[in-house]
């Protein structure tokens, strides 16, 4: 069983307001979503201490089980272990945040070009993801109008799946200059979790108040890498109660509100 790690965890670790000895597992993992999140936020600008420690903590507690695989890569390698794909940006992620754990620092006189060529992109890159999709689900509200009942009742898992793999096949074509995506043999049981969190969250944006926040991407695609029997641990409020409320899915959760369910019996 993997224990995949929201980013908050690793700062929770680094920061000591989690300790581990409060929790009676092994085998946390960190993931490419992780890892990436840390090298490109804003914080790095203005706490950067805690954004060492947060590296330092996942490099200690997962050093042999990080997934450097970006979620797109990772489903492709899974729908087929022979894909191989080595991309620069991926490798420099990496060392950035291996630089920032071995006590790195940016001179005040690199601190913006660091800002404009390093954080605003990905910054730009989140927030032009969360306005393309609440201009989608606007649409969606304006399109169902009175018929939110009905809306709710569709079966969107398919839907879901055909988008999942519309989304691969956009990023390979741009990024790898080949188009490629999932086979229709892939068995989407093993992303369970993705897929269901992200249809009926998809429903949800498209007939209630909720916006789509730009690190829900972050959120939403670390969902990638956790299997059945895997759990995932986030102490954000907003995506446990997506899993555990909207998904119906808290058997996923190591932790739900302020239930610990791998609470270390006292001895």
């Amino acid at each position: 069983m993997k224990i995949v790690c929201d980013t908050n965890i690793w700062y929770g670790i680094g920061n000591g307001s989690i300790s581990l000895n409060d929790y009676a597992f092994e085998s946390i993992y960190a993931t490419y979503v992780n890892v990436d999140e840390l090298a490109r936020t804003p914080n790095i600008l203005f706490d950067l201490e805690s954004v060492r420690n947060a590296i330092r903590s996942a490099m200690r507690v997962a050093k042999y089980r990080t997934i450097m695989d970006n979620p797109w890569i990772y489903l492709l390698k899974m729908d087929n272990p022979e894909f191989k794909v080595e991309l620069e940006h991926d490798k420099a992620i990496l060392e950035l945040t291996t630089e920032f754990a071995n006590d790195k620092i940016i001179n005040k006189e690199h601190i913006k070009e660091f800002e404009e060529n390093w954080i605003r992109p990905r910054q730009k890159e989140l927030a032009d993801i969360a306005d393309v999709y609440n201009q989608l689900f606007d649409n969606i509200k304006e399109d169902i109008g009175n018929r939110k009942k009905e809306f709710r009742e569709l079966e969107v898992i398919p839907f879901i799946k055909d988008f999942i793999r519309n989304r691969i096949g956009d990023w390979t074509e741009h990024h790898l200059g080949d188009r490629a995506t999932l086979s229709n043999g892939f068995d989407w049981n093993q992303i369970e979790l993705y897929v269901h969190t992200w249809a009926l969250w998809y429903v949800e944006l498209s007939v209630s108040n909720t916006r789509f926040q730009p690190n829900d991407a972050y959120d939403l695609s670390n969902l990638v890498y956790i299997q059945p029997n895997d759990k995932y641990w986030t102490k954000e409020k907003r995506w446990q109660r997506i899993i555990q409320d909207i998904a119906k899915l808290g058997n996923y959760l190591i932790e739900y509100k302020e239930i610990n369910n791998f609470k270390k019996e006292s001895t």
